[in-house]
């Protein structure tokens, strides 16, 4: 009986890998890839897909807890899979457990048997974590040899623009990046992943009209989260649209943001509140925007904002939050008068409140010591 269920089962394998069809599963990885969405049908090309999706996530999002859930998956898929698809997902495996150093030879061994466009997506995302780390031109250009292989194979996927336009952000190329911008417009601008993914590097490259554009892309789509608003936000901001910027700035939870965009969201509605005459309401979020070791621009905010208040000690306030400024960032012109006016101030404060007092009460205490203390001259005697 146990070598009948043995046999059944070979039998269904073999039969489940030659029903298994590589151009239909690779399809579905491009839509994931795309998409953001997981196969909804039941089939081997489906089950195979939300394998590699768990591998790709993890690769995003690399903790134990999304490791061990893509090693697993990617394990329970092996067994339906053609021969030669199993060396790539032997490849994905080896990523999982011991990271990506030993999945390449796998890779290259399944691109040397297959034609799979999906040997060229991995080989490139190996040499592109390789590049991270080391930032080599060598590996660039492997990278972007992979991705050419990739797109001459007709293979549209999001991740063959944002690679590249990450090396372009690292080079701080503006030109390449408009020019993936526009590329990726023409063959993903129906996929909502691709305006997701782009925005962070428009964003960091300046390009806030194309911000605003792509975020609106992704709101018509319904796939917009706070994360993206606030870049939105942060657009319109620096586009000088302050009352559109406060109203989306103003209604994001903050909880979605890390500490670096919470801080520039506060500091951003803190001098939008500024420009409305609203000051102390700006003082508010520039105390919230300060902490960020990196960004200097609240506390310079803050500082100044001090001196526009009626405080008795405004200048102690502005001083000690513009000192912090200065001291984060040497070379802004305008801190630096300001601090160096401040400078003077305390100068004549000490000046006028001691040193003169002080200085004063010592020529007075002379003046009464000569008076009390001077020897009397003797009569003359005639």
């Amino acid at each position: 009986m146990k070598k009948t269920q043995v046999l059944i089962w070979w039998l269904f394998t073999l039969t489940m890998c030659f029903a298994f069809n590589v151009e239909k599963f690779e399809d579905m990885v491009a839509s994931f890839l795309n998409y953001g969405f997981l196969p909804t049908e039941s089939s081997l090309e489906a089950s195979a897909t939300k394998a590699f999706a768990g591998f790709w996530m993890y690769m995003n999002v690399e903790t134990a807890a999304s490791r061990t859930w893509a090693y697993n998956i990617l394990n329970e898929a092996y067994a339906m899979l053609p021969d030669d698809l199993q060396i790539l997902f032997t490849g994905m495996q080896e990523w999982c457990f011991w990271g990506y150093p030993l999945a390449k030879y796998h890779f290259i061994e399944y691109s040397k048997i297959s034609k799979s466009r999906l040997s060229h997506l991995l080989l490139g995302r190996y040499y592109f974590e390789i590049w991270k780390n080391t930032m080599l031109g060598e590996y660039k250009v492997k990278v972007l040899k992979e991705l050419d292989a990739l797109d001459s194979q007709k293979f549209i996927a999001v991740p063959s623009i944002t690679m590249r336009m990450e090396i372009a952000y690292h080079e701080k190329d503006r030109e390449k990046i408009r020019e993936l911008y526009s590329r990726g417009k023409k063959s993903l601008g129906d996929f909502p992943l691709f305006w997701k993914e782009i925005i962070p590097f428009l964003y960091n490259m300046k390009f806030y009209s194309l911000v605003s554009s792509s975020v609106l892309k992704l709101i018509e789509e319904g796939r917009v989260g706070d994360v993206e608003r606030y870049y939105l936000g942060m657009a319109w901001y620096h586009l000088k649209r302050w009352q559109d910027a406060y109203n989306v700035l103003g209604s994001i939870d903050e909880t979605q943001l890390d500490d670096e965009k919470r801080s520039k969201l506060h500091d951003a509605l803190g001098v939008i509140l500024e420009s409305n005459g609203d000051l102390w309401e700006a003082i508010k979020e520039y105390t919230r925007a300060i902490g960020q070791e990196n960004d200097y621009l609240p506390y310079k905010h803050l500082g100044m904002a001090y001196l526009k208040t009626d405080l008795e000690r405004k200048d102690s306030y502005a001083m000690y939050y513009l000192g912090i400024a200065e001291s984060m960032c040497s070379t802004d012109v305008e801190v630096s008068e300001v601090m160096e006016e401040l400078r003077k101030i305390r100068l004549w404060r000490v000046v006028k409140t001691v040193i003169l007092p002080i200085t004063g009460l010592a020529a007075i205490m002379i003046l009464v010591s000569e008076l009390l203390f001077k020897p009397r001259s003797k009569p003359t005697i005639l």
